[in-house]
């Protein structure tokens, strides 16, 4: 059976310790399992190494690419910039930071590929965040699913998170912040897409900080009422139906 490509998009805000070890790790893995690949490397407007860095693994690495993003727009936009520019059958992300595992990222696109998903994502069953990341995350998850109760993932914020091409031009994204997880969870759902989710464990950060912020949770609450008691879902749906 011919495997379909993949691309993985890498957005990088400010990660310049990162961006060589992840992107080369993955790209070993992806290599050594044998999968058809690109990797989008996506400066999503940084001030410091990161573009430069970047740079040198896109130019020393065949199945690498560079995705610049001028001004920051928050962490979707530069996912959105990267799946834009891919070419893939197969596409998704990870961050940035080193908290997945490359072969997390193997076993969820063989998952989606062997069970014929729309969308697969990642569960992390072990988690090394900070105090304050995991708190924001279990807060998080909680209230999504109090407004969701019919989706059932436990971690939206799981990544990778891969999906077909055709699936992908239906969910139609937007989002340019974090709730871009949520944006896509939400979407596959409705659009009645085969979804499946793999445990998978999430290492400590490699270097840099965090860029989720107490601030988050009022950009998140914000756009979850946009999706569960305003127009955002009909809207989408809306422009689905005239395309």
């Amino acid at each position: 059976m011919k495997l379909p490509k993949l691309s993985i998009v890498i957005p990088f805000f400010n990660e310049e310790n990162t961006v060589t070890p992840v992107a080369e790790s993955l790209i070993v893995a992806l290599e050594h399992a044998g999968i058809p690949h690109e990797v989008l490397l996506v400066d999503n407007g940084s001030s410091d190494a990161t573009r430069q860095r970047a740079k040198a693994v896109a130019e020393a690495q065949p199945a690498a690419r560079l995705v610049v993003v001028a001004h920051n727009h928050g962490y979707g936009g530069g996912v959105l910039a990267g799946l834009a520019a891919s070419v893939g059958d197969v596409l998704g992300f990870i961050t940035g930071d080193g908290q997945v595992k490359p072969d997390a990222v193997v076993t969820v696109y063989r998952r989606l590929v062997e069970s014929e998903f729309d969308f697969c994502k990642a569960i992390r069953q072990v988690r090394h965040d900070g105090w304050q990341r995991a708190v924001l995350s279990q807060w998080g998850n909680r209230v999504f699913r109090w407004c969701f109760p019919m989706l059932r993932t436990v971690d939206i914020n799981g990544s990778p998170k891969l999906f077909t091409r055709p699936l992908y031009e239906k969910l139609r994204l937007s989002s340019t912040d974090w709730f871009l997880d949520a944006e896509i969870v939400i979407k596959s759902h409705v659009a009645q897409a085969a979804i499946g989710e793999v445990g998978v464990e999430s290492p400590p950060r490699q270097a840099g900080e965090s860029h989720v912020r107490w601030s988050t949770v009022i950009e998140f609450l914000r756009n979850l009422a946009r999706y569960r008691w305003g127009h955002a879902l009909t809207e989408w749906q809306a422009g689905s139906t005239d395309s």
